[in-house]
């Protein structure tokens, strides 16, 4: 749209311009990354967990 409007583009895509730098902030370290990923893996494992838990209670609770 800016091209059409005569004004210059961007010289890089939509992500690079505005997504890259939230993703991957300058100080994000190869650490960071992997702590970050055992969190959400922890979290993940625990919703799980407690909704498989809270189901079979539930079948236990109504047999």
């Amino acid at each position: 749209m800016r091209i059409k409007a005569g004004q210059s583009g961007y010289t890089e895509s939509f992500v690079e311009h505005y997504l890259l730098d939230i993703i991957y902030p300058s100080g994000l370290t190869r650490e960071i990354q992997f702590a970050l990923a055992g969190v959400v893996v922890i979290v993940n494992i625990a919703i799980y967990g407690w909704l498989f838990f809270r189901r079979r209670v539930g079948s236990v609770r109504d047999a």
